[in-house]
């Protein structure tokens, strides 16, 4: 979400996604600028055509800078600010684009035009805060705009409702897009569990115990806290197999595992190590404590 105290952005895939956007941004605003210097050309006597076009020409070489320098844009996409400067860089393409309608003199302008394309962008693109703001400011700006310079009201009224239903599709497939990402983490999450989780007693496998012990270990040596490891062992499981079955031996399992969960406190963990071994950590106890 929009945030200037946002975490860092550590995912690789969420960079590389970030940093793609960035660049298609990019190129996207060299091709409408490329569009629109070709407009002025062919219609160069209807007035303000070489201060446009320098305008234009600015907003090009600003494209160009996440092209030309990565290293500052991925710091940028990276950081904390990353939600605002995004937001910041649609918006100021948004008011450029009002700028040049507003100097041209055609009525109506059709560089009116190309603010759906902001608006598409943002959705696709931008958490769905930050493209309701762009949205919005689209909107209203076009509605203030020609309000002010009192265009033909036929144009202008067909033209602000194709922009609100645009917008309103907009923010539809924003929040459609944030519902499939967060279904998507779910699903992450609950693989990520599964991996980690023995699936007989629903304790830690080995792999999820020990990236557990890892963790605690870390912790209790940056806080000086102490952290036991308490290993248990059934005796004579393999008889109980023998004697009552395997479906009996999985029960004692999974008795076992509830009975130890039963004395222990949130923070704590146990996990099966082996056929009937298990392993419990007793986080910031003591060998007495525990």
């Amino acid at each position: 979400m929009f945030s200037g105290k946002s975490a860092l952005l550590t995912d690789p895939a969420a960079l590389r996604f970030r940093m793609s956007t960035l660049n298609t941004g990019a190129w996207l605003g060299l091709a409408m600028s490329a569009a629109g210097l070709g407009y002025f050309a062919l219609s160069w006597r209807d007035g303000n055509r070489p201060l446009l076009s320098a305008i234009v020409l600015v907003l090009a070489v600003l494209d160009m800078a996440p092209l030309l320098l990565r290293g500052p844009m991925e710091r940028i996409v990276s950081g904390r600010w990353r939600e605002a400067f995004f937001l910041s860089w649609t918006l100021s393409n948004v008011a450029s684009l009002f700028l040049l309608a507003a100097l041209d003199p055609t009525n109506p302008s059709p560089l009116t035009l190309p603010l759906l394309m902001p608006m598409l962008f943002a959705c696709m693109s931008y958490p769905r805060r930050s493209a309701t703001v762009c949205c919005a400011a689209v909107v209203v700006g076009y509605a203030i705009e020609a309000l002010a310079e009192g265009r033909d009201f036929a144009y202008s009224g067909l033209f602000l409702m194709c922009l609100v239903w645009t917008a309103g599709m907009c923010l539809w497939q924003a929040r459609n897009r944030e519902q499939q990402h967060a279904e998507l983490e779910l699903q992450r999450d609950e693989l990520a569990r599964v991996s980690r989780a023995d699936p007989l007693t629903d304790a830690l496998n080995r792999r999820g115990f020990e990236e557990r012990l890892e963790l605690e270990l870390a912790e209790a040596r940056r806080s000086a806290r102490p952290l036991t490891l308490a290993v248990l062992d059934l005796d004579d499981f393999k008889d109980v197999n023998d004697r009552d079955g395997h479906a009996a031996g999985d029960q004692l399992l999974r008795k076992t595992v509830g009975r130890v969960r039963h004395v222990l406190r949130p923070m704590d963990a146990v996990g099966r190590l082996g056929g009937d071994e298990f392993g419990v950590l007793f986080a910031g106890a003591g060998e007495a404590d525990a």
